[in-house]
């Protein structure tokens, strides 16, 4: 089961992270996708354990490859990924959830 192309309205540019260099993290080239994003503020759990704020959480479809630490811009926002969650539905890859900073 795939999300439908018609829940996914807006179109995001994801710049990859590739690794943290002696300046700071280096970045790969841009692309964009579509998805589904929510505005809003909550209290998560990042992979240090530590409580951060998302800022909104954005749906792709699950061929989109999106990992913590890339650079998500929607709108003019900035956002960082927290977290990138493969999600299933009837046995099959579904969508990703991902939760932005």
């Amino acid at each position: 089961m795939r999300v439908p192309g018609w829940l996914l309205l807006e179109t995001v540019t994801i710049t990859p992270f590739l690794r943290m260099g002696w300046d700071g993290p280096e970045y790969g080239t841009p692309y964009t996708a579509r998805c589904h994003i929510e505005p809003g503020q909550r209290k998560v759990t990042d992979r240090q354990g530590e409580e951060v704020v998302a800022e909104a959480t954005a749906f792709f479809a699950h061929e989109v490859a999106v990992k913590p630490g890339d650079k998500v811009t929607w709108e003019g926002r900035n956002y960082t990924v927290i977290e990138a969650r493969p999600l299933r539905a009837l046995g099959k890859a579904s969508h990703v959830e991902v939760i932005l900073r």
